[in-house]
C-alpha cells in the first residue's frame, strides 16, 4: 500500500495525525449489535478531545465512551436531525456540525457545546445555522463532511434526486443562507453522477471527507454500501454493508475501526487490515 502524510510545520516542530485507511481494508465486521437504548439512531461522530462518540436519534443525542457504552442521553430539541460532525474545540466548547431535516428548508447547524456540562441542546447554546438549499419538495440533507484544510463543509442529499452540496464555511459566526447570497452553494455531485454509481433507486445516508486524499466516502442505505468517489465522479473503492438500514459512519481514535449505525438502534464494527497501510492527516470526523 502507498504510504500518505501530511506534516503540520509550527516553528522547528511537526506533528502527523492519524487518517482513514484504503475503504477496502476495512474487513471482517463483527455481528449487528445494540448500541444504544434510544431508537431512531441516524448519525455518530468520534470526539477525539473527550474521547467520546455522540450519536444522533432525530430530536436527541447521545455519549458514549471509547468502548461503545452509554453515558448519557437526552433531548436534542432539534426537529430531525440526521447526521453529526465533531469540527474540534473552539475555546471552552466543543464544536459540531448537525445537518438537520425537514421543514421547508435543509440546514447545518454549528453547535458549540460547553466541555464543563457536554450540553447539545439547540435552545440552550449559542447555534449558527448555514440554510443550504430549499427541501420542501423532500429533497434533504442525510450527511455532513467537513474539509478542515479548505473549511468546505460537504451535504448529502438523500433522495428522490441524490446530491453532494458544497459550501465554505463563514469566517463570521453569523446564520448565512442561500437565499440572499450569503451562502454560495455549489453542487459537486450531480444526480446524474450519483446514480451512475450507486443505482437509480439509491439514496445516500452519510458521508465523510478525506482529507489526504481529497475524495468523499458516501454512504447508501439503499445499496447497502459506502463507496469512496472523487469530485469529478470516480469510483475508487468500495465497502459493501449488510442488509439493514445503514445510516451513518465513523471511527475510532486511531482509525483501526470503522464503526457503522443503523436504525433503529444497532451498530457493526469492521477493522482494518493495518499491513503496510500507514496513513496520516491533520483532522477526524
Amino acid at each position: 500500500m502507498i504510504k500518505w502524510m501530511i506534516l503540520l510545520f509550527s516553528m522547528n516542530s511537526y506533528s502527523a495525525i492519524l487518517a482513514p485507511f484504503a475503504l477496502s481494508n476495512y474487513l471482517n465486521p463483527t455481528d449487528v449489535g445494540q448500541l444504544t437504548a434510544s431508537s431512531n439512531l441516524s448519525g455518530i461522530t468520534y470526539n477525539w478531545v473527550a474521547n467520546e462518540y455522540i450519536t444522533v436519534h432525530q430530536n436527541s443525542y447521545c455519549r458514549l465512551d471509547s468502548n461503545l457504552d452509554e453515558l448519557f442521553c437526552g433531548s436534542l430539541a432539534c426537529g430531525d436531525c440526521e447526521d453529526i460532525n465533531f469540527l474540534g474545540l473552539n475555546g471552552e466548547f466543543y464544536e459540531y456540525a448537525i445537518v438537520e431535516e425537514g421543514g421547508s428548508e435543509g440546514s447545518v447547524i454549528i453547535v458549540q457545546s460547553p466541555i464543563s456540562t457536554h450540553n447539545l441542546r439547540f435552545d440552550q447554546v449559542d447555534v449558527q445555522v448555514l440554510t443550504y438549499a430549499p427541501t420542501a419538495g423532500g429533497d434533504a440533507g442525510e450527511g455532513v463532511a467537513f474539509d478542515a484544510l479548505n473549511s468546505i463543509f460537504y451535504v448529502c442529499i438523500e433522495d428522490p434526486n441524490m446530491q453532494v452540496l458544497s459550501f465554505t464555511r463563514p469566517a463570521n459566526s453569523n446564520d448565512a443562507t442561500y437565499a440572499d447570497g450569503s451562502l454560495i452553494v455549489t453542487e459537486s455531485l450531480s444526480s446524474l453522477q450519483l446514480t451512475s454509481l450507486l443505482g437509480a433507486n439509491a439514496d445516500l445516508s452519510s458521508c465523510y471527507f478525506h482529507e489526504v486524499t481529497g475524495r468523499l466516502w458516501l454512504m447508501s442505505h439503499i445499496a447497502h454500501t459506502i463507496i469512496d468517489v472523487d469530485l469529478s465522479g470516480n469510483l475508487v473503492d468500495q465497502l459493501i454493508l449488510p442488509q439493514g438500514q445503514v445510516e451513518g459512519f465513523s471511527f475510532n481514535n486511531d482509525y483501526s475501526e470503522l464503526i457503522v449505525v443503523i436504525e433503529p438502534n444497532n451498530h457493526q464494527i469492521y477493522f482494518a487490515s493495518v499491513e503496510n497501510d500507514t496513513v496520516f492527516v491533520n483532522g477526524f470526523e
